[in-house]
């Protein structure tokens, strides 16, 4: 639209658009000439005048319609500038809306420093003419960032890293992202756009911006922790196998190693440290399975970090050998007893040996190395050596009794106990006996089998019985002598005596008729104090 012109429509979407005037210019709309409608969604749009400059009017004419989605727009005068409408105004300046944000619909501005302020809402000034500029603000649609990954995490001293990530999703609206240092930490890590340098080894944190990344207005940001390392060694190779024993080609530079073994994919402990390119698992190997290793160079921490894990070995099927001991096991003398049981055991097998005695003679106990292991006629035990074991037998000897039984003598009622002693090879047990009938008869008393024997409560049908104990081992029965069992009975009044009334001087007789065994005596008392006391 040009002088006194009404504008015209007027799309732009990409590309530089320029109208320049030295007394007016406008794009879609000119001096005097009524407003146009402007769409703009791209590209560089530029209306530039001494005088005044518009787009989407002019000086002097009524506002038109301009809508901005995209691009970068100015409106540049000395005098008048106005992006919607650029009326007569006092103000000098430049206007200038770069909608990263919004879009301006129906607006009509005939200033600049309207351009100097944020909308989010819809907004009426007054301008300087009374006219009303009503601006109308609507957001774009906005499709937020959500994460970056893809960032290194580890770089080299010396060498550059240039910084990069993936923006997620893919579709996000804005996805420039824009790099910093957080924290540089030990490293005085240094970045030149993209670019991060490092002299020292350490972590350094940088910052990730995406502006309008999170939503219209809203940066997003996200920190990512870069180790700092000094340049690696190599990773060892050549792994092999010698039996038990591992080899690798030596790194240059290394001080060492670090070697991990794995049984059947599981590392079963820590790795071995060692300062030559060879590692003996002798110790490490000793079950059934399938072997490898992996190595790491260790570097001195200066110069050089640690190299990465190499690949892993070829695999090392390894059989657990079978490991027998040889039991030997033999009796002390051939002619006493026999063993059985010896032989060849596998490791950690359960084993049995046993004693048995010829006649005449008993087992005593099992010896190693002449001292005793077990007194067990059936020794068990698990394998775990070689060893060498005898079965001890002495020959029989019959007890013999040093403390015989004695004679009791109790009264009815009460407790009779019998005692003896009695010593043998093997050591005897004891069967104490009862006989009726004087001795011409025995039988076995049931639970008697004590050196000492009780009878509590003797009656006095028991008077007369005999008792003897039978002292038993593998030579044979010897008897005791037999103890006479005595039971009396108490004494009992049956007739007692009779109160006597008498005259002084004459004779008072008292009698009683009492019975007991052995024969009684009789020993007659007095009470003078009505039987309190008695003498």
């Amino acid at each position: 639209g040009g002088d006194g012109g009404a504008g015209g429509t007027v799309n732009i979407s990409g590309g530089t658009v320029t109208a320049n005037g030295n007394s007016g210019a406008g794009i879609g709309g000119g001096d005097s000439g009524a407003g146009g409608t402007v769409n703009i969604s791209g590209g560089t749009v530029i209306a530039k005048s001494d005088y005044a400059a518009g787009i989407g009017g002019g000086d002097g004419g009524a506002g038109g319609t301009t809508t901005i989605t995209g691009g970068a727009v100015n409106a540049v005068s000395t005098f008048v500038a106005g992006i919607g409408h650029g009326r007569n105004a006092t103000d000098n300046g430049t206007g200038k809306i770069v909608p990263k944000a919004w879009h301006v619909a129906n607006a009509w501005m005939n200033y600049s420093r309207i351009l100097t302020e944020n909308f989010t809402s819809e907004k009426s000034i007054s301008s300087y003419d009374g006219k009303i500029m009503k601006i109308e603000i609507t957001e774009l649609e906005h499709i937020p960032v959500t994460e970056i990954n893809g960032v290194a995490s580890e770089m080299t001293v010396s060498t550059p890293l240039t910084l990069s990530g993936t923006v997620v999703p893919e579709g996000a609206t804005n996805k420039t992202i824009t790099w910093s240092i957080s924290d540089a930490g030990t490293t005085e890590a240094t970045l030149s756009g993209s670019s991060l340098s490092a002299l020292h080894a350490g972590t350094v944190k940088v910052l990730a911006t995406i502006v309008n990344g999170s939503a219209w207005g809203t940066n997003y940001t996200q920190e990512f922790e870069i180790e700092v390392t000094y340049p690696r060694l190599a990773v060892p190779t050549s792994l092999a196998w010698n039996y038990l024993n591992t080899t690798w080609d030596a790194v240059e530079n290394s001080t060492g190693y670090s070697v991990q073994l794995y049984k059947d994919g599981i590392a079963p402990g820590n790795p071995k440290s060692v300062t030559v390119n060879a590692c003996d698992f002798t110790s490490e190997i000793t079950e059934t399975g399938i072997y490898t290793f992996k190595v790491t160079a260790i570097g001195d921490g200066t110069a050089y970090s640690d190299s990465l894990q190499s690949g892993e070995s070829t695999a090392l099927n390894y059989t657990k050998p079978v490991v027998k001991y040889t039991i030997n096991a033999s009796a002390n003398d051939a002619v006493y007893g026999n063993v059985t049981g010896a032989g060849d055991y596998i490791a950690d097998a359960s084993v049995t040996v046993t004693a048995t005695a010829n006649t005449g003679y008993h087992f005593v106990k099992w010896t190693e190395n002449d001292t005793e292991v077990s007194t067990a006629l059936s020794y068990i035990f698990t394998s775990s050596k070689n060893r060498t074991l005898v079965a001890v037998f002495e020959a029989d000897v019959l007890p013999v009794f040093s403390i015989q039984p004695a004679d009791q003598t109790v009264t009815a009622g009460t407790t009779a106990s019998f005692s003896v002693t009695a010593t043998g090879k093997p050591a005897p047990t004891y069967q104490w006996q009862v006989s009726t009938d004087g001795g011409a008869n025995w039988n076995n008393i049931a639970d008697a089998t004590a050196a000492s024997y009780s009878i509590a409560s003797c009656d006095l049908s028991m008077d007369g019985y005999k008792y003897r104990c039978a002292a038993i081992n593998t030579a044979g029965t010897a008897y005791s002598d037999p103890a006479t069992l005595t039971v009396n009975a108490a004494p009992v009044i049956s007739t007692h005596p009779a109160s006597q009334t008498v005259t002084a001087g004459s004779t008072a007789s008292f009698d009683v008729t009492a019975t007991g065994n052995p024969a009684l005596s009789y020993q007659w008392q007095v009470s003078i104090d009505n039987g309190s006391n008695w003498s």
